[in-house]
């Protein structure tokens, strides 16, 4: 399991849901610190994406595409993570 953990700051998805079943990794919904780190990892993720989209023509490009509720859920979650 440990090996499992460590080799995967190799590759940037990071954690697959699969590989977090195979781990055992157990998500309960009244634990408050998976919820909060859920959060927050969603604030990250989503400044990412607005940043890249500063970046690359082509990543806001395909930001553009996406449905009006997930560009506005992105952009609530970064807007966020700036306060």
């Amino acid at each position: 399991m440990f090996y499992s953990l460590i080799s995967n700051y190799a590759h940037t998805e990071g954690l697959s849901v699969l590989q977090m079943k195979q781990l055992n990794f157990a998500y309960d919904d009244k634990n408050e610190q998976a919820n909060i780190n859920i959060f927050l990892s969603k604030q990250l993720i989503c400044s990412l994406i607005i940043s890249l989209t500063k970046l690359y023509d082509v990543v806001k490009l395909r930001f553009n595409t996406l449905p009006d509720r997930d560009k506005l859920a992105i952009n609530i979650y970064a807007g966020m993570s700036k306060k």
